[in-house]
């Protein structure tokens, strides 16, 4: 994101508001109904201050010992679904991040800071709003992701079969496939998310060609592909964490049968 920063520096941002526009125009998701939010002008606003305010007012509401606990247990519940969306928002407006929410059909980013990640923002977009299969691999992307991050602990918790030991029964063959192949299949569960990632950029730079200058292009082209390498580096991570929590696990306990 610095740098992604850094290259937007070098380019005018009344320009880059005008490209933007034009890219939403040309790409069909101006008609599509898609909001184009820009933060351009907004005072910036330090996270801490908004975590720290938003804790507080739980913290208050939680103490009120008039209140029902049913209440709190809804506010509680309340504060956890939402507390990410109110960090990403400040983030966005402070120019540190950009982002399409499929929720609300609409692409949120600070232009003047950040206004060259927006075409990669339209790309989501675009994916969302003109295939029902990338609608549907953008949607697996948060739920497979928590499932890749659950296989470790499967194969961290996992008895290793002993030799010539077949599982029994079907949660039992189905720990036993996850323990055998827990690395593979926990990189598998990021393919959504690095498929429509990568998918995004391309089109992102597709629109970005023959509006910016080729040197403005180039950079763009350099920093997505930078940024795809961090979602691979996760997804290569999560892998490996889960082979190693199953190793880890052969390895301080020797399989035995069971009768």
């Amino acid at each position: 994101m610095k740098k992604m920063k850094k290259l937007n520096e070098t380019i005018d941002t009344v320009q880059i508001q005008k490209h933007l526009k034009e890219a939403m125009e040309k790409s069909g998701m101006a008609q599509k109904g898609v909001k184009f939010v820009d933060y351009t002008g907004t005072p910036p606003v330090k996270l801490h201050d908004v975590v720290q305010a938003e804790v507080k007012k739980l913290t208050e509401s939680l103490s009120d010992v008039s209140k029902p606990f049913g209440k709190k247990v809804k506010e509680w519940g309340n504060f956890v679904k939402n507390f990410k969306d109110k960090i990403m928002l400040t983030m966005i407006k402070n120019g540190d991040n950009a982002g399409f929410v499929p929720k609300s059909n609409s692409v949120h980013i600070n232009v003047e800071k950040l206004g060259t990640s927006g075409f990669h923002e339209i790309g989501h977009a675009i994916n969302y709003n003109s295939s029902k299969f990338w609608k549907t691999m953008q949607k697996m992307r948060v739920p497979m992701m928590k499932v890749a991050a659950f296989l470790p602990l499967v194969a961290l918790f996992k008895r290793k079969k002993a030799e010539g030991e077949e599982p029994n029964g079907i949660i039992d063959r189905t720990t036993t496939f996850i323990k055998n192949n827990a690395g593979k299949l926990a990189f598998a569960g990021f393919i959504p998310l690095l498929a429509e990632e990568g998918l995004a950029s391309i089109k992102g730079a597709k629109m970005a060609k023959p509006l910016l200058n080729p040197e403005a292009y180039k950079n763009l082209n350099k920093m997505h592909g930078k940024a795809f390498l961090t979602y691979l580096g996760g997804a290569v991570c999560m892998g490996l964490a889960a082979r190693a929590a199953s190793w880890v696990h052969d390895k301080l306990s020797a399989p035995k049968r069971i009768a």
